[in-house]
């Protein structure tokens, strides 16, 4: 899903260049010839023609008068940005360093911004998973449910509530509570930040379990975080799990809590004298189908009523069945007859020990290894994969027995796997940018100081995330920034070599190119921050998915265009020194040669 996303979004952008490039050679420059050419006055105009002209004009003044203030602004900035650029150059040592301790200080921040796979929506809804301890009955657990739902119903940005108990294979014991919200323009509080008041008032309800969410998530289970345990003895995963979950414990952002081992579930244990069963004329086989159908029950017919089908299940009653004793008074029929030739039955307490204990209600298998898994939910103040690789980091650092793992799965391994792929579309971006640079200029060194924009650019990106997170999201909107940000830099360092191939000096032709760019390198930036504000502003159903995409995007921009109009001029003169040196080492090796001979 996500490899089709990347596809579906690469070509439409890839589409959308390709159509601008078409229009920027043939529809542009004939609608330029149109309008820009000197036309008659409007008021010398006759006819509707001349009244229709005459009228549009009236409407564009008062539009042009606000447009001015463009021009006032570029020439109030172009002599500040001379008298910048004409002092970066005479100091070329300071504006490397503002651009190096611009890119450290990026880095740095990064320490401060969150990891999750996917930006999480608001959806307007919840999901409350709740757990009654094992034998609950149906009725009692209908009871904690309604009680549950009373207390959520308190919040006044619910609109309705759905239970279900015992859906599909779920015991009688487990049931989820769906919780509509009203649309979030309408209130306060988010999605997110209405689950931990729901997590708080829940508290008060005793002999639950209970997780707040949003339901199922990208990775398939319906928690977040989830790490799992494998190895091949069920005791030392036990331990191991625990270990686990106190590490979940630990570490800050964590809630809802929980493992797969199912621990606990109360049970009656029959260990069966099998010499004594025998003669007494049973067998396992008999006792065990005898006590499952007097205990489980087995169904003998259906009832049909209207379009609905029952079973017709025959067992004890309850009060015969409800306790160790009663299961122990259970007869079993036997081979052998009593003195009038009728089976005898053999109450099961005479041949067996019974016993009440706990065990795991389940084994779970992954590669044919058991494996348990110990999930989590999330507060709304943290993000899920900043606390999945915190809960590595300290899960590293324990001592396994030969065979066990700890890893990461669910959500946080799609999330891995995926930004190991958009890095390396990253770094294929820029070695095809590389690529394509240096076909074009006929040179492998002067596109290096036009690809210095692409960090400067990720300084920006990086710190318009802050409060944020990186997910998949703002990683496409940094690999968008690699195709877009390298404009400018063309923009100028071409005029630059276009100005040198007369004759003029490279200083003077650095100082001419600076000011005659500013203005469409300005306005590129402006088109393009001003056409992503409303996604930043995460105007919509879902923005809160698009916009880290938009955010990451704008903050490269005008990071990329404020650096790069000082820093990519003073890079190109220190690669064209650098370059000059081979240059003039060339002619005099040439000259040591023709002096000294060949040598035998």
């Amino acid at each position: 899903i996500v490899g089709r996303f990347f596809f579906q979004f690469g070509m439409t952008v890839a589409f959308a260049v390709v159509i601008s490039l078409f229009v920027a050679f043939s529809l542009t420059p004939m609608l330029s010839s149109r309008f820009l050419e000197k036309k008659e006055p409007v008021g010398d105009r006759k006819g509707p023609l001349g009244a229709a002209a005459r009228f549009l004009s009236a409407v564009w003044k008062p539009i042009e008068k606000v447009l001015s203030y463009w021009n006032i602004f570029f020439e109030v900035v172009k002599p500040h940005y001379e008298a910048l650029l004409a002092g970066a150059l005479r100091k070329r040592w300071l504006g490397i360093l503002v651009a190096t301790l611009s890119i450290a200080r990026a880095v740095y921040v990064t320490r401060f911004i969150g990891t999750e796979f996917m930006t999480e929506t608001d959806q307007a809804k919840l999901a409350i998973d709740i757990d009654t301890p094992p034998g609950t009955t149906l009725a009692e657990t209908s009871r904690r449910f309604e009680e549950v739902e009373g207390i959520v119903n308190e919040l006044v940005e619910v609109t309705a509530t759905y239970v279900t108990i015992g859906a599909g294979n779920d015991p009688v014991t487990q049931g989820r509570i769906l919780v509509k919200l009203t649309d979030k323009s309408e209130r306060e509080f988010s999605a997110r930040q209405l689950m931990d008041s729901a997590r708080v008032m829940l508290r008060s309800v005793p002999g639950i379990k209970y997780a707040v969410g949003r339901g199922e998530s990208e990775g398939g289970s319906e928690k977040p975080v989830e790490v799992s345990i494998r190895g091949d003895d069920i005791e030392v995963l036990t331990q191991l799990t625990h270990r686990v979950q106190a590490v979940f414990d630990d570490v800050e952002g964590t809630t809802d809590i929980d493992n797969t081992l199912q621990e606990g579930k109360p049970e009656i244990q029959i260990d069966v004298n099998r010499k004594l069963a025998n003669d007494l004329g049973l067998n396992l086989g008999e006792i065990a189908m005898t006590i499952r159908s007097l205990v489980e029950g087995k169904v003998v017919t259906h009832y049909k009523e209207d379009e609905e089908e029952y079973d017709v299940r025959i067992r004890l009653d309850q009060s015969f069945r409800s306790s160790k004793d009663d299961v122990g008074r259970i007869l079993i029929r036997s081979r052998n007859k009593d003195d009038r030739d009728n089976n005898l039955l053999i109450p099961l307490e005479r041949v067996a020990r019974l016993d009440k204990a706990s065990a795991i209600g389940e084994y779970n298998r992954f590669d044919r290894q058991r494996e348990v898994r110990v999930n989590a939910n999330v507060l709304s103040t943290a993000f899920a994969g900043t606390v999945t690789n915190l809960i590595e980091e300290q899960t590293l650092q324990m001592e396994l027995p030969p065979g066990y793992k700890i890893l990461p799965v669910g959500t946080a391994e799609i999330m891995r796997e995926s930004f190991t792929n958009i890095f390396k579309a990253l770094a294929l971006a820029v070695i095809f940018i590389y690529l394509l640079l240096a076909s074009l200029y006929e040179s492998f060194t002067d596109p290096f100081s036009i690809m210095v924009s692409l960090p400067l650019s990720l300084v920006g990106a990086i710190l318009a995330l802050v409060g944020s997170s990186f997910s998949m999201m703002s990683l496409i909107g940094m690999v968008l920034l690699m195709g877009l940000v390298t404009k400018n830099a063309i923009l100028l360092i071409d005029f630059v070599k276009q100005q040198r191939a007369t004759g003029v000096s490279r200083t003077d032709a650095i100082l001419k190119a600076g000011p005659i760019r500013l203005r469409p390198i300005l306005m590129t930036t402006f088109a393009m921050v001003f056409g992503m504000l409303p996604l930043a502003l995460g105007i919509g159903p879902g923005a809160e998915l698009r916009a880290p995409m938009a955010r990451a995007a704008i903050g490269g921009i005008i990071s990329s265009t404020l650096l790069t109009l000082v820093v990519v001029p003073v890079v190109y003169t220190l690669i064209d020194d650098f370059v000059g040196l081979f240059r003039r080492k060339k002619p005099r090796a040439n000259l040591a040669i023709e002096e000294t001979g060949p040598r035998d």
